[in-house]
């Protein structure tokens, strides 16, 4: 699965969004599943 931060377009892969986004550092509800 791929999961994109909706405020600084960070994408990640796994099964579930990340804690936090490494590069703006949002919470993981701010990541939406592509």
């Amino acid at each position: 699965m791929k999961w994109k931060c909706i405020v600084c377009g960070y994408i990640y892969e796994g099964e579930q969004p990340p804690e936090f986004c490494p590069v703006c550092g949002v919470g993981s509800e701010k990541f939406i599943l592509l």
